[in-house]
Formats: structure tokens, C-alpha cells, sequence
């Protein structure tokens, strides 16, 4: 069998609704996690998870959408093939490079330990980097069973977590182990249903690089732009996260990832609205626009930005209710703390809308400047002895995203006499 006939092409609301349970199945184990770990747990474990999904999500962006653009299926595997290539310069330094970061990071004092902690972040990165290439190639040709493996791996991470839980030996240490097995399980079951789905799929792909047998794609204009753009998407929606694992203790980090999991949610809408758009084109490289339903709802900029917005501050201000009745007593967001957040949130998601309305080098140079210039900032607080605080982070993303959008403003209204 080969996957040159797509499989059945479903709709956006369908698309939403196999996520949902896998969604909501994880919040839940999050937040029963959160309960038994307290916030200082709860910042050891969101900080190992963001590094390695992060890494991941960086190294993986360009290849995503290299093939959600391409329409050829005879390229769109040549670069699948290329791609898996673990032992990529690129792939490697990556990994180098986290490293450097969480042993910096790190505040044990046993370095065996450390040691462990790096073997089994790097091989969460390499899980993390291989599913996700082969979980959007299969998607590109509408095997939607996809959906299915996701939600039963998520039914095998809470079903063990709730046993260490009832035997009272849950941590940190052994939630990050949990995740590396069945992540490990999950890569093994889509390389057999890929090996099933397409013979041409060769193991060897992991190991070497070189596919002289397919065409190899060409290569979309722009599409430099267009892989930093992306990767920018990916370092912005983590930026303050970043800044928090680097600057807060454990404990501050814990709620202030906790408080952000109840609008950062919202955001994989975005990425589903980008797959089914992609998918249901039929221009070779055009993103289609749909006329109808809540695609041509989400389509339109102002009413994009205003359901977003309108979600994102529901669900914060949620957060702000039930962060210390679901999750415990010791995570109590204060009022000042929500506002900054949400308003963060809103700003940032306005200002990526207009980055990918107007990819031009400009826009993304201001972005990436005001980006720098907060970490400086807040770096010169804190060597100045300014506690530094989670509401002191997110203010200072409202403001740097203020200047952005009132720059953007300006230049356009320049541009346009």
C-alpha cells in the first residue's frame, strides 16, 4: 500500500473535535499533577518540557511547512526521507545547545543526576522531532488516524501517572521519565504504520541522508522568509516562559505556567486552522481562503483577532478562579498577575497576525530588537537587586508589543502616503 490516494478529507470542526479529548485529557493530568507536586514541581517539570518541546518545535517548523506547501507526493516524501535524518548538523547542534542551556539551568547538586536529566531530555527532543515529522506527513495526506494514536498515548501517560499517584510515588523525576518511554512507544507505532503505509520507507532514512532514488523538491521562493517567520512564531509563543525558567524560582515558575495553561490552550487552533487550510487548497502554492462556515469566520483579520481575544480572556480570567481550587492552595495568582498575562497574550497573538500578514524583513527585525531589548531590561532589574516577579515579565511584554504595533501603525501609514 502507498499513500499516493489520500485518505478521506475531513472538516475543520471535525479536526477540533478529535484533538478535544486529547486535549482536555491532558489538562486534566496537568492539573492532578499540579495538585501533587505543588508549584515547585510543577516549575521543574514545565521547565524540562518546554526546553525539549521548544528545541523540537524549532527544529521541526521548517520541515512542516516546506510540506504543507508542497503538492507534488513524490517530493513531499523525498523531503520526509531527508528530513528524519537525525544526525543532521543542524539536529546535533540543536542538541549541544540545549544541553549548554539546562546545565546552566540546573540547580542540583549531584551531576550524575544532571547527567540523566540531559540523556533523557535529549532523547525526548529526538521523540518529540521524529513524531511530529512523521504525525504531519501522514496528516498531509489525510491519514487522520493520527488522531486516535495521540489520544491513546495521552490515555497511557494519565492511566500510569494516576497509578504512581495512588501509590504515592509520583515526582517530577518520574513524570519526565514517563513521558520519555511513552513518547519512545509512540515514535516505534508511526514508524510501523508508516513502514505499513508506505513500502518506499526505509529505517535507514534515521542514519543517512542521501535519497538518489526521489526527486528531490523544489524549493519554494521565499522560503527562507518564510522558515525564520515560522521559528519566530515558536520562540515568541515561549518568550515569556523562556524568560521565567531563566529569571523565577521554581515555585514562581510553577504558577506562572500553571495560570498561562488556561489561555495558552486556545493557541492550537490556530495550528489546525493552518493544516485544514492547507489541505483543502487546491492551488499548488496558495493557501486557499474558504468562503463559508467558521473558517471564513477565523479568515477574516478583525474577526480573527476578536474571537481570539475573546477566548483568550474568558478562559484567563477562569484561570484565575480555579487555578487555586483545581490545582491547589499553594497556586494563588493575584488579579495584577492575570490582567498582565492575559493582556500579553492578546498583544502577542495581534502582533503575530500582522507578522504573517506582512512577512516583511522590517517587521521581523523590530520584533526580534524589542524581543532582545526586554531580555536586557529585565536582565538589568535583576542585577540591580529588583525581585523580579511574574507580573513584571508580562508587563513588560505588553509594552514591547504596544511599540511594536504603534511602530507598525506608523510605518504603514508612511508607506501608504
Amino acid at each position: 500500500m502507498d499513500l499516493e490516494n489520500s485518505g478521506k478529507k475531513i472538516s475543520f470542526i471535525s479536526r477540533i473535535a478529535f484533538q478535544i479529548p486529547t486535549i482536555a485529557l491532558s489538562s486534566i493530568t496537568m492539573i492532578a499533577i499540579s495538585r501533587n507536586l505543588g508549584p515547585s514541581g510543577r516549575g521543574e517539570l514545565t521547565q524540562f518540557l518546554l526546553l525539549a518541546i521548544l528545541t523540537s518545535s524549532v527544529l521541526s517548523t521548517p520541515i512542516f511547512l516546506t510540506i504543507m506547501n508542497l503538492r507534488n507526493a513524490i517530493e513531499i516524501k523525498s523531503h520526509l526521507f531527508t528530513s528524519l535524518h537525525i544526525f543532521n548538523r543542524k539536529n546535533l547542534g540543536a542538541l549541544v545547545f540545549l544541553n549548554l542551556v539546562y546545565f546552566f539551568l540546573a540547580k542540583s547538586n549531584s551531576p550524575m543526576s544532571d547527567m540523566l536529566n540531559i540523556i533523557l531530555l535529549d532523547l525526548l527532543v529526538v521523540f518529540y522531532f521524529v513524531a511530529t515529522q512523521i504525525r504531519d506527513f501522514l496528516l498531509r495526506f489525510h491519514k487522520n488516524e493520527v488522531y486516535s494514536f495521540d489520544f491513546v498515548l495521552q490515555i497511557a501517560i494519565s492511566l500510569t501517572m494516576l497509578w504512581l499517584w495512588l501509590q504515592q510515588e509520583l515526582s517530577a523525576a518520574r513524570v519526565i521519565q514517563i513521558f520519555v518511554f511513552f513518547y519512545g512507544l509512540f515514535v516505534f507505532t508511526l514508524i510501523v504504520f508508516l513502514r505499513i503505509k508506505l513500502q518506499t520507507f526505509n529505517f535507514a532514512n534515521f542514519i543517512f541522508k542521501n535519497t538518489p532514488h526521489l526527486e528531490q523538491p523544489k524549493l519554494l521562493e521565499a522560503k527562507e522568509s518564510f522558515t525564520k517567520l515560522g521559528i519566530l512564531f515558536h520562540l515568541s509563543l515561549s518568550k515569556d516562559l523562556l524568560i521565567g525558567t531563566v529569571m523565577l524560582s521554581s515555585t514562581n515558575f510553577g504558577l506562572m505556567s500553571a495560570l498561562a495553561s488556561f489561555w495558552v490552550v486556545v493557541r492550537f487552533l490556530r495550528a489546525s486552522s493552518v493544516i485544514q487550510l492547507r489541505l483543502s487548497g487546491d492551488e499548488p502554492y496558495a493557501v486557499s481562503t474558504p468562503t463559508k462556515g467558521i473558517l471564513a469566520f477565523t479568515a477574516r483579520s478583525k474577526s480573527a483577532i476578536h474571537l481570539q481575544a475573546m477566548i483568550i480572556g474568558i478562559t484567563g480570567m477562569l484561570g484565575y478562579l480555579l487555578t487555586p481550587i483545581l490545582m491547589g492552595r499553594g497556586f494563588k495568582p493575584s488579579i495584577g498577575m492575570t490582567i498582565s498575562g492575559i493582556t500579553a497574550e492578546i498583544l502577542l497573538m495581534r502582533c503575530l497576525y500582522n507578522l504573517s500578514t506582512s512577512p516583511s524583513r522590517y517587521r521581523q527585525n523590530l520584533f526580534i530588537s524589542l524581543f532582545l531589548f526586554q531580555i536586557i531590561f529585565l536582565g538589568v532589574l535583576v542585577f540591580f537587586g529588583v525581585n523580579l516577579s511574574i507580573t513584571i515579565i508580562w508587563f513588560s511584554s505588553c509594552v514591547i508589543y504596544t511599540i511594536y504595533e504603534v511602530s507598525n501603525f506608523t510605518r504603514s501609514k508612511i508607506e501608504y502616503k
